[in-house]
C-alpha cells in the first residue's frame, strides 16, 4: 500500500488553508446567532424518516408514476392525518399505501412509483416559508 507523504512546509500550508476555510465557513469571531438557523439545522444528525418529521421540517415530497409519467406533489398534512405522524416516509413505506389511479383505472401496474424529496432553499429557510 502506497502512502502519500507531505513535507513539513506543505503540510503547514495545507493545514493553514484548511483552518482559513473553516474560519470562513464558521465565521469565527462573529457571535453565534441561533435565529438564522432553521429548526431542521439545529439538530445533528438531521433525520427525516417519518411523515411527522418531514412535515415539521417543512420539506416537500412528490411522486412520479414511471408508467404514465404523471407527477404529483404530495400533501404531507393529509398524509399525516391519514397515516399518522409516525408512518415512515421512505420509498418502501409509501409504496405500500400509494398508487397511480389513472394506471389502476387503465389496468396497468399502478405501483411503479418514484419519490422525490424537496429540500428547503436558503431563502425559504430564512423566511420560514415552505
Amino acid at each position: 500500500m502506497h502512502h502519500c507523504r507531505i513535507s513539513g512546509k506543505k503540510r503547514s500550508r495545507a493545514l493553514a488553508g484548511a483552518i482559513e476555510m473553516r474560519n470562513i465557513i464558521l465565521r469565527c469571531g462573529e457571535p453565534f446567532n441561533g435565529d438564522r438557523l432553521s429548526p431542521m439545522t439545529m439538530k445533528y444528525p438531521f433525520v427525516e424518516n417519518t411523515l411527522g418529521k418531514k412535515l415539521q421540517s417543512g420539506t416537500g415530497l412528490s411522486v412520479d408514476c414511471m408508467t404514465c409519467h404523471r407527477n404529483v406533489k404530495l400533501d404531507l398534512q393529509a398524509l399525516v392525518d391519514r397515516l399518522g405522524e409516525d408512518h415512515g416516509c421512505m420509498h418502501w413505506d409509501l409504496i405500500k399505501v400509494l398508487f397511480c389511479q389513472p394506471c389502476r383505472d387503465a389496468g396497468r401496474g399502478d405501483r411503479n412509483l418514484a419519490f422525490t424529496n424537496h429540500a428547503l432553499t436558503p431563502e425559504q429557510r430564512s423566511t420560514g416559508a415552505p
